[in-house]
């Protein structure tokens, strides 16, 4: 399966998007820009891959 994650990087958080290959979302969520935020984006996405 093909998605596309598109990020919106700030100084306090980042705002992710992921687009299957149809253009629809799949999931969208705002983490911190920190360990704990980075930690929580690699595991969604980790989740979607299977």
């Amino acid at each position: 399966m093909t998605n596309f994650v598109g990020l919106d990087v700030s100084s306090l958080d980042v705002k992710v998007c992921v687009l299957n290959a149809q253009d629809n979302k799949v999931t969208a969520l705002t983490i911190t820009n920190d360990l704990p935020g980075t930690q929580c984006i690699r595991d969604q996405l980790l989740a979607l891959a299977q």
